[in-house]
């Protein structure tokens, strides 16, 4: 009987053996792998519980002073923001990231501890711990500001996040604070990210503000970041990047780049005929257009489109408040590159004399044609 009996034991026992080794060789093989550009922290976070789990990371911890390993601190984490004990889960999240802060901005490991630590500094935002999230979150952007690539789409939420709590309180508070530090940062590790639709509109927001702020370099930049996202994220909504097109011209156009200009505005024009726009939208890529030619030598040709555009005002359709200021000052514009200054100066006024909008183009564009009226009027005093 005992003869039977010990083929089976030593069968058992290389079985045991043979399950070690495999987990041995998987794991020492898994250390070696480092996540491809672009890849999102929920793919990194479930990269590290696998690691985890094959290691049997969820063991009991039986001796209090025993040293904690980077995951072990990273899942007791866990496991205390979900019991809402954020304050242990940041002390435990502190101790992994100085474990994991020697290597590259790209490891699994110092990505998963950064983007824990992005969520939880959302998680003491929405607990209303706003010193606890200011201060984990500006050691976090400070981080992601010198290797961009450690952030990740946890930073960009996190950054958004926070801008628009603080543009809003600043609204609120009738102040203006400006968010392109934060959003400039965000962009930044977006970049270093792939291609999606969220990417897209983060970089059509800086495009914007940035313009707005005078920030040329970086609106030129990202509006080509939004464009090319758009015509893979979306190639199908010709209104869209359309839209996108008209910004990319005014931004091409303020940093002398004409002939970028001219080639945006135009194709923005043609796909805004193959579509339903009402004039407005019609009319505004008409200006842009016109506006443009104008300064690359081509003022007749955009007196035409200008005047067309002008003829839209007194159509059958109304047009809104800020289409209607758009094309007017464009007519102005192209009226004084043509030394037609009374036109101009009627038209400036005519532009000016419309109800003010609650919008950033407009508030912005009122500003300009005033500056350019008292401009006008100093030359040529009446």
């Amino acid at each position: 009987m005992r003869s039977l009996e010990m083929p089976s034991l030593e069968m058992h026992s290389v079985r045991l053996v043979s399950t070690v080794l495999a987990i041995v060789f998987c794991l020492s093989c898994a250390e070696l792998n480092y996540p491809t550009k672009g890849a999102s922290d929920d793919a990194l976070v479930a990269s590290a519980t696998a690691l985890e789990l094959a290691a049997g990371a969820k063991r009991e911890i039986s001796e209090p002073d025993e040293p904690l390993t980077w995951s072990d601190l990273t899942r007791l984490a866990r496991e205390n923001r979900q019991r809402g004990e954020l304050d242990r889960a940041s002390e435990r999240l502190s101790q992994a990231a100085i474990q994991v802060q020697d290597l590259p901005p790209s490891h699994v490991r110092r990505r998963t501890v950064f983007g824990l630590r992005a969520r939880l500094a959302n998680d003491f935002a929405s607990a209303g711990e706003m010193e606890s999230a200011d201060a984990l979150t500006a050691e976090l952007i400070a981080q992601a500001e010198a290797s961009p690539e450690v952030g990740g789409a946890a930073l960009v939420s996190l950054a958004v996040a926070v801008a628009d709590r603080r543009e809003a309180a600043a609204r609120e508070a009738g102040q203006a604070e400006s968010q392109l530090p934060l959003l400039r940062i965000a962009f930044a590790t977006a970049q270093a990210g792939s291609i999606g639709r969220d990417r897209m509109i983060l970089a059509t927001r800086v495009s914007k503000l940035a313009f707005r702020e005078n920030e040329i370099v970086l609106a030129r930049t990202a509006i080509d970041q939004a464009l090319s996202d758009a015509l893979h994220v979306i190639p199908a909504k010709k209104m869209a990047i359309a839209e996108l097109r008209l910004e990319h011209a005014r931004i091409a156009l303020a940093s002398g780049d004409f002939d970028t200009a001219k080639k945006s505005a135009t194709a923005a024009n043609r796909l805004i005929d193959q579509t339903n726009a009402n004039d407005s939208i019609r009319g505004i890529a008409e200006a842009t257009l016109a506006e443009i030619l104008a300064e690359t030598g081509e003022a007749e040709t955009a007196l035409v489109i200008a005047t067309g555009a002008h003829a839209r005002i007194s159509g059958e359709n109304n047009l809104t408040e800020h289409a209607q200021r758009r094309i007017l000052a464009a007519l102005g514009r192209v009226e004084l590159s043509l030394e037609d200054r009374p036109s101009a100066r009627a038209h400036f006024e005519q532009a000016l004399a419309i109800e003010g909008q609650d919008q950033a183009e407009d508030v912005d564009l009122v500003k300009e044609l005033t500056i350019e009226l008292d401009e006008l009027s100093a030359s040529d005093p009446l």
